[in-house]
């Protein structure tokens, strides 16, 4: 039989072969070459962005750009008041040879146009929301050459960015301290107002690493798409139902929150005010005084529900209480709604002090079907406009087809109908793209955020609606359970005014989308609805929601497709034994060579086979003779061998 040293070896070598099948670390193409950065400051920006001038044909090698200086390192003329930037965020300051850069369009997608609840459905992406990490080879004045030809098309009228990447050695930011995007959008960009060429880039902060150790804050909050501008519209009191979804008469409705649809100019046809959810952008609220809806991004497109949102809010009404009265609980066959993307904005004004828990708020015949109602239900008794339920609707939630190739901002929150002449409530912004590669580990006890930020409250008109959640894509080996991770919806506006008027808060924003790739990931998630806005007047202290609901959950996926840096698919184990075989990606459209055959082989399809004890590389060679940077080094080990125990028959003799 084995003596138990020799059942120690087996078992030493067992418990080896196991180690190893199972640890897969993501592996990158990380160069390192703007070295070690620790960040000290608030603020702190890393990435750089430069608008794309010109469509560009898939497999295209150049890319141009406004203004080349844009991605410099130095000199920096965009960054917003309390924002700043160093010279260590990159080794070298202009853009050169070696430096990564990620190809970004925001916008394009098609939608329904109809003046009906349909209005914003998402009928084609159109390329909305693709992107591709490139290498650059050379630049020329304002055009960018990359080392291989570019997957995807892109369309510049649909507002392309070229977004610089810092490839570090070690990220640190120190506890106080915080590395941040320009939002999307931002006045610092440029430009006459919101609508201009220039503002349409930002919003994203991405690093490609070896380790990150986070004791601050990662945030890209209130750094996407941006919440509808808030308005004048100068109207009184509505004398009819005003239930239009789109709009180009100022005096009827308020501005839309931004999406993948567009913004502001971008909607004027057939119009940018109005109730209607835009994609993932939230409605403006109608006349008169009603709130806006929340933005979105995260959640299940088949689940939207008229833009309803979440009626989670009830006050002393009790279950389903005041909600019973309202359309949209009615159109769902009498159950509370739970609507996935954001929440709806809350009823116009009224400025008598009713009973909230029995009588109900005002919309026309037809609204919820066909005959139902089958005519307009006016209860005059409110008083002003009647409390018409006609809130900016909720916007409506995305899906990527791959997130190594799509990726979205959080959608605007609308902003509320206005005629006070505050114009200080606009819808908030959405939550921006949070990016990170970091080939060993994510460390510390700091945040991970993209956040929707909230509405903007009001006095006497009717808040706005909180910013969608943002994206969050993290491919690494270890998170610990010190980091927190989310991308929660915005809170919805309030209504602050402590009076028999009343009007409603915003809509709350939904949750945005987090993405990892990791082999031990202990962090903490969310990515929680907004919370929906209220009202403090004294007509409804019963039902302080007043017809505003919050936002739903979004989406949080630990099965997130590997992120590719250079055409290789990023999930090779560093570390294998000898005769064990992993694979590296793609696996067709080109072919494979090692480094070190003698060490490891590489299949055409990709499959990697450990030889002997060492080191070796893999490059990619694709159709069109493109070659990619090699894969990290891949270490093989010699499996100790197993004793071999010589076990001699025994000798009998006859008795």
């Amino acid at each position: 039989m084995l003596n138990f040293q020799n059942m120690k070896n087996i078992t030493i070598r067992i418990t080896i072969l196991i180690y190893f099948l199972f640890l897969s670390l993501p592996v990158f193409a990380q160069q390192g070459k703007d070295g070690a950065l620790t960040v000290t400051t608030l603020g702190t920006v890393v990435n750089r962005y430069s608008r794309v001038t010109a469509n560009i044909p898939s497999a295209a090698t150049t890319i141009p750009v406004s203004n080349i200086a844009d991605l410099n390192r130095d000199g920096i003329a965009y960054l917003p008041t309390s924002f700043v930037t160093n010279a260590a965020v990159y080794a070298n300051n202009a853009l050169s040879a070696g430096d990564a850069i990620i190809v970004y369009q925001a916008q394009g997608a098609i939608i329904n146009t109809t003046n009906t609840i349909a209005y914003g459905d998402v009928i084609n992406y159109n390329n909305t929301g693709q992107y591709e990490i490139a290498k650059v080879a050379s630049v020329a004045g304002n055009v960018i050459t990359v080392t291989c030809g570019l997957k995807f098309a892109y369309t510049a009228a649909h507002y392309i960015q070229v977004i610089r990447i810092p490839q570090y050695t070690t990220l640190t930011i120190n506890t106080g301290a915080s590395i941040v995007p320009v939002p999307w959008g931002n006045a610092a960009f440029g430009g006459a107002d919101e609508s201009a060429n220039e503002r349409r880039r930002g919003g994203w902060l991405g690093a490609f690493t070896t380790t990150i150790t986070n004791n601050g804050v990662i945030s890209a909050n209130s750094s996407g798409f941006r919440g509808g501008t808030p308005t004048f519209n100068g109207g009184a009191s509505n004398l009819g139902l005003n239930f239009d979804y789109r709009t180009t008469n100022i005096d009827n409705g308020a501005e839309k929150g931004e999406s993948i649809a567009g913004f502001r100019t971008d909607l004027d046809s057939p119009g940018r005010y109005g109730r209607g959810a835009v994609a993932n952008g939230g409605g403006g609220g109608n006349v008169h005084n009603s709130a806006g809806g929340g933005g979105a991004n995260g959640g299940v497109p088949a689940n939207w529900f008229r833009g309803a949102g979440v009626m989670n809010d009830f006050g002393t009404c009790g279950t389903p209480g005041a909600w019973s009265l309202d359309p949209e609980y009615i159109a769902n066959g009498n159950i509370l709604t739970n609507s996935s993307g954001g929440g709806k904005g809350g009823y116009t004004f009224g400025s008598s002090n009713q009973n909230a828990c029995s009588l109900g708020p005002s919309y026309p015949a037809n609204y919820i079907s066909l005959g139902v109602p089958a005519a307009d239900i006016n209860n005059t008794a409110w008083g002003g406009d009647r409390r018409q339920a006609n809130g900016g609707l909720g916007g409506r939630p995305l899906v990527s087809s791959n997130l190594q190739s799509q990726v979205f901002f959080g959608g605007g929150g609308g902003s509320g109908n206005q005629n006070n002449n505050t114009l200080t409530a606009g819808g908030g912004n959405g939550g921006g793209i949070i990016y990170l590669l970091a080939q060993n580990s994510i460390s510390g006890t700091g945040a991970i955020t993209a956040s929707g930020n909230v509405g903007g409250n009001v006095v006497n008109d009717g808040a706005s609606g909180g910013g969608g959640g943002g994206t969050i894509l993290i491919q690494t080996n270890t998170i610990p359970n010190t980091q927190t991770i989310s991308a929660p919806g915005g809170r919805g506006g309030n209504q602050v005014i402590g009076n028999d008027e009343s009007e409603a808060g915003g809509g709350g924003g939904g949750g945005g989308v987090i993405a990892i790739k990791a082999i031990t990931d202990a962090s903490s998630k969310a990515v929680a609805g907004g919370l929906n806005g209220t009202s403090n007047s004294n007509s409804v202290t019963e039902f302080p929601a007043n017809g505003t609901t919050s936002g739903n959950v979004g989406v949080i996926s630990l099965l997130a497709p590997n992120i590719t840096y250079l055409g290789i698919l990023l999930n090779t184990p560093t570390t294998i034994c000898v005769g064990v075989t992993t694979s590296v990606s793609p696996s067709t459209g080109g072919t494979w060579a090692s480094s070190n055959t003698a060490v490891a082989t590489v299949s055409s399809a990709g499959v990697v086979t450990g030889i002997s004890a060492g080191t070796a590389t893999f490059t990619f060679t694709d159709s069109t003779g493109c070659i990619s940077d090699p894969t990290a080094a891949v270490t093989v080990i010699a499996v100790p061998a197993v004793p071999t125990v010589a076990v001699t028959a025994p000798t009998c003799s006859a008795a």
